[in-house]
């Protein structure tokens, strides 16, 4: 067979390798001379030192590929080293980057847990040589564990940076306006758990639209101009937020993720700024200090997470685009649905191990009028109840719960049917019941999908739907439309007693149902089992209505 792939393009075979892990992409050295060649010039190098005992040479290796490179002129984007914990500093790390620099490096990702300059908190932290602020070509710069030194006095940093990150960084206040102030195209600026400052301003860059803040203390502040900023995710105390949010036009920020703040200490009400963020898209609240009830109101949200915000027992929700809810947490939360999208997924975690069974998710569903398609998701449940369904509106049209983890074994027929009667019970014509339960291993997952296929109307020449038999007297009830179920299941979902109950419900609901398909996505004994209980409830009953049976 002919090898058409070592002919392509080494940047073709450099994207192919990109898409490898690291271990399976150095593999291919051993191919052949080209492989081997290709794999040289790979411009991603990558060092992870992890554990406290490495090889004697692994440093030297990793000086060996850098000098190769660097006397052949290999372009390189991508230096990446972590450097564990209780593990020195390489000697040649300063003329690594200065190397590699040279040869127009894109970015440079440098985590060091243990460094060589010990600074007067008593921690270690590495100084990056000059060279990295006097390149013309950094795109990215992610730090952890370095210094921003005030020695250095010739920084004519890139204006060409893009990202900077910055995670456990000793910063000289000084020294990082210098610099920021010199990254006129900077997008991304991100400062997690750093030291060595009171206040940081960043201001007069109008191309950065995504900040990550996280304090170390309340004594720390942050101050930031951005008119563009599409989204800010803050850690701190609410001052710093607070002029924040002022400093900011706000006129584009899509997504705001707060955590651990008190929102209760800043002067104005937020649930009433929220409406001034007119893009608004996503709002995240995790471990915030809130009021106990606050109203959720803008026109373009479309998600919401509220994270264990304990002190929160009721909401107001009026957003006619939102169309995901979550919350995690162990209290009881109250919702008033005023306004969201047609399409509503609702996804609720809790900390503690199955104390709250699915039927508490119930306080969701109050109201939800506007709802066609509503999709659930819980994390753990021992088992369902049909209360848990009284507040569906009878709009709903289709229906998605699916619980991660099930407890409450492996059989859901019983629960499945359960749900089915509730939801029917409000229901005009719903279309369908998608009922998933699962734990962490995927292949042990179980579902069953019941489709609701309806026959045409009877219209008669003055407009009136006839030949209607239905109890209820309503002639758009699904028990006088009905024709066919189809029934979609996976492996153990469903046996013996569960098939004939459902059988036997739909043939004494529905007036005009016709047919019922099975359709199994596994073949295995269970299917089968289930296939002969629908086949031998039909012969029982002497129905003329037919199954169809199909095992792909």
């Amino acid at each position: 067979m002919e090898d058409r792939i070592s002919h392509l393009p080494d940047h073709v075979l450099h994207d192919i390798l990109s898409l490898l892990s690291r271990r399976a992409a150095a593999k291919t050295s051993i191919l052949s001379k080209h492989w081997n060649s290709v794999w040289n010039s790979f411009p991603i190098l990558v060092f992870h030192q992890y554990h406290k005992k490495v090889k004697a040479n692994f440093w030297d290796s990793v000086d060996r590929t850098i000098q190769l490179r660097y006397k052949n002129s290999i372009f390189t984007e991508t230096l990446e080293i972590w450097i564990g914990r209780d593990t020195k500093v390489p000697k040649h790390l300063d003329s690594w980057i200065d190397c590699l620099v040279t040869l127009k490096l894109n970015q440079l990702i440098l985590v060091i847990w243990n460094n060589q300059t010990r600074s007067e908190d008593g921690k270690q932290y590495y100084v990056l040589p000059p060279c990295v602020w006097n390149s013309k070509w950094l795109r990215v710069l992610n730090l952890e564990g370095c210094e921003f030194s005030g020695s250095i006095n010739t920084i004519g940093i890139v204006s060409s940076l893009r990202k900077l990150k910055l995670h456990r960084v000793r910063i000289d206040e000084s020294t990082f306006h210098q610099v920021i102030s010199s990254c006129f195209h900077l997008e991304d600026l991100q400062i997690t758990q750093c030291i060595g400052f009171n206040v940081l301003n960043v201001i007069g860059l109008e191309g950065i639209h995504t900040v990550r803040l996280l304090l170390s203390s309340d004594d720390q502040s942050v101050s930031i101009e951005a008119p563009g900023l599409q989204s800010l995710r803050f850690h701190g105390d609410s001052s710093s937020l607070e002029r924040i949010i002022e400093a900011c036009i706000l006129k584009k920020l899509k997504e705001i993720n707060l955590v651990e703040t008190d929102i209760f200490a800043v002067e104005y009400e937020f649930d009433e700024f929220i409406p001034e963020f007119p893009c608004l898209e996503k709002l995240s609240l995790d471990r915030c200090k809130l009021k106990e009830s606050f109203t959720v109101s803008n026109g373009r949200l479309m998600s919401f997470s509220l994270t264990e915000c304990e002190n929160v027992k009721h909401i107001v929700l009026d957003a006619c685009c939102l169309n995901q809810f979550s919350y995690r947490g162990d209290c009881r939360l109250d919702i008033t649905w005023i306004a969201a999208s047609e399409h509503v997924r609702i996804s609720h975690h809790n900390r503690r191990l199955c104390w709250m069974s699915f039927d508490k998710i119930a306080m969701y569903l109050v109201n939800l009028w506007f709802c066609k398609f509503l999709t659930i998701i819980y994390d753990k449940s021992q088992w369902i109840a049909p209360e848990a369904l009284d507040g569906l509106s009878c709009g709903i049209e289709q229906l998605r719960i699916k619980i991660a983890k099930w407890n409450g074994g492996r059989q859901i027929g019983g629960s499945c049917l359960l749900i089915v009667k509730e939801f029917l019970r409000m229901s005009r014509r719903p279309s369908s019941v998608f009922v998933e339960l699962g734990n962490c291993k995927e292949s042990l997952a179980s579902f069953m999908k019941l489709d609701f296929l309806y026959q045409h109307e009877e219209i008669d020449q003055g407009g009136q739907v006839i030949n209607t038999n239905c109890a209820c007297g309503d002639s758009s009830c699904w028990r006088c439309c009905l024709e066919e179920v189809q029934i979609s299941q996976s492996l153990h979902a469903m046996r013996g007693r569960d098939a004939r109950n459902l059988v036997e419900f739909f043939e004494d609901n529905a007036l005009r149902l016709k047919k019922i398909s099975y359709v199994e996505s596994e073949d295995d004994f269970h299917s089968q089992e289930f296939a002969c209980c629908l086949a031998s409830q039909m012969q029982i009953n002497g129905h003329p209505r037919h199954l169809v049976l199909s095992f792909p």
